[in-house]
């Protein structure tokens, strides 16, 4: 997550002010490998798609306004759990908000592998079904936002489909509107489950506002940060990293300390061990590596890998977002490659060059100095 510190005083110098954007730099840096996603470190939980889910309840810290939901999913089939669902659930409380996947192409008006989030907003129910089809036996990212206006879906980073929302999200506060993870909604442990999940779920948050897009690229990229921005907007975080590795029962973690859950049969699995590290989707990832020189004044380079020939664009954007140059857009052979960015003029400051083929994206941090 990006920390830039914003010094405005006029006895502050030039070289003290970079100094200070540098570090807050280099700790984000330091904080991933570069090529690396935040579900490619620690433990998973794996479902088993008959009576594996993990109970959570029902806190009030968990009725939230805005919001936004996100997890890294890695179904194992779209085989259906019960005759009577068409879907298997990520997250879900009911009358609030869900994301599940499609299992089934015969209901619902959606296709197989299609990913849903939603909620209730003013006795509407309003959701998204994404464009893009989730694989199998990979990892994905998914992110869903609420801001008052809009419900958007974004996979790996990327906006997928978005809605205009007329109504105000609807706070039920109902008893009975527990949040499970890897099932359809329960009024308890001991009910009986539906919907459930069959792979592995990871680093699922639940927030109490909509992050923005780069945000949501910084969960993707390196999971939450107690550095984050939005940490006292964050209701619920869960790494999956407490248990030991073959355990199916006990406590799962609220990294943020607030809604602990429980597991009912889900396993504990080490990402080496499933292959987290080497799924379909991780040898495909280009290797965006660091810019040199950096900080730099005027021209500096960027270089990078592809595991595969193809397309690439390589965009700047400021801290607020906004796209301020394109570096290259070109065919590039498989291979390391470097490329040239000249500022053109941009002032000084932290930037995130961003490169793109074949439907991923990857980003890194640079610093211009005058």
């Amino acid at each position: 997550m990006l920390l830039f510190f914003s010094i405005q005083a006029s006895t502050m110098n030039t070289p003290f002010k970079v100094t200070l954007c540098f570090f807050a730099a280099f700790a984000i840096l330091l904080t991933l490998p570069s090529g690396a996603y935040s579900q490619d470190f620690g433990n998973a939980l794996e479902f088993d798609g008959l009576d594996d889910f993990v109970f959570i309840g029902n806190d009030s810290s968990l009725h939230v306004d805005q919001f936004t939901l996100t997890s890294w999913v890695h179904p194992y089939s779209y085989s259906e759990p019960l005759p009577d669902e068409q879907r298997m659930e990520v997250l879900e409380k009911a009358g609030e908000y869900w994301m599940n996947i499609s299992t089934s192409d015969a209901g619902y008006q959606r296709d197989m592998g299609e990913v849903r989030v939603g909620g209730i907003f003013e006795g509407q129910w309003h959701f998204l079904d994404s464009e893009f089809i989730v694989p199998l036996n990979q990892w994905t990212h998914v992110a869903c936002t609420y801001d008052y206006d809009s419900l958007k879906l974004y996979i790996n980073g990327e906006l997928d489909v978005s809605k205009a929302i007329p109504e105000m999200h609807t706070d039920q506060n109902s008893s009975d509107n527990m949040l499970a993870l890897g099932c359809k909604n329960v009024s308890g442990p001991f009910d009986p489950i539906e919907a459930q999940f069959h792979g592995m779920l990871d680093e699922i948050s639940i927030w109490d506002t909509a992050l923005s897009v780069l945000d949501i690229r910084a969960l993707k990229n390196q999971g939450v940060q107690q550095s984050d921005p939005h940490w006292t907007e964050l209701v619920a975080y869960y790494k999956f990293d407490e248990a030991n590795i073959g355990s199916n029962s006990g406590d799962v973690q609220d990294e943020k300390g607030l809604n602990h859950g429980t597991n009912y049969g889900a396993y504990w699995v080490s990402n080496s061990t499933t292959g987290i590290s080497g799924n379909s989707l991780f040898t495909q990832l280009p290797i965006l590596q660091q810019n040199y020189p950096n900080p730099f004044r005027d021209l500096t380079h960027i270089p990078f890998y592809l595991t595969q020939a193809g397309s690439v664009q390589i965009d700047i954007y400021d801290t607020g977002g906004r796209l301020v140059q394109n570096v290259v857009k070109a065919q590039f052979d498989q291979g390391d490659h470097v490329v040239q960015w000249k500022t053109s003029g941009l002032p000084e400051g932290i930037y995130f060059y961003e490169l793109a083929t074949g439907g991923i994206t990857e980003s890194r941090i640079c610093i211009i100095t005058k």
